[in-house]
């Protein structure tokens, strides 16, 4: 696609600052400067419709670019495809559990009928018998998930436009 906007002003900002890509990637918390500086000089040539919401983010707020700032920024382009992902996100979906039965390999079961409380839901999912030493995911919508671990702890998966999505990617019927 080539530069945005956006990201030639990033890239700007960024030239300003005397950061180099992986100097910036750093500051944003990629733990490695030379993956994140990739991705950097990859959102400053294509563009700012291969960046996640989360990860523009993180690069202004290393750069104290304000969110009001990248808003008026941002391409058309990226605006019309949050507003198609933001639509789809909204779809609802119906509650499932989904059990990793082998790595990338998920299995969808379904919630018992009469089941519509989250709390009776989690419960159910975390103490089902057959399925209490397997990673379970809990899906309840397209962009909120709750992982249960073997171990029984748990942890909540949101995900934002382009993000991946918060639930298995892989699964069977």
């Amino acid at each position: 696609m080539g530069p945005t906007r956006l990201s030639e002003f990033l890239r700007q900002a960024r030239e300003s600052a005397g950061l180099r890509p992986g100097e910036l990637a750093l500051r944003a918390g990629w733990k490695s400067g030379e993956v994140g500086g990739n991705f950097i000089a990859k959102l400053e040539r294509d563009g700012d419709t291969v960046a996640s919401d989360a990860e523009i983010g993180r690069i202004a707020s290393a750069l104290a670019i304000s969110p009001e700032k990248v808003a008026t920024l941002e391409s058309d382009e990226r605006r019309n495809a949050r507003a198609a992902w933001e639509a789809w996100a909204r779809e609802p979906v119906p509650i499932s559990l989904m059990v990793r039965m082998m790595p990338t390999v998920w299995q969808r079961i379904s919630i018992p009928d009469g089941l519509t409380d989250r709390s009776d839901i989690l419960s159910w999912a975390r103490d089902h018998p057959t399925y209490s030493r397997l990673v379970r995911c809990l899906v309840w919508s397209r962009t909120e998930s709750t992982y249960l671990r073997e171990d029984g702890s748990s942890y909540d998966a949101r995900s934002g436009f382009g993000d991946p999505d918060a639930g298995p990617g892989t699964s069977i019927r």
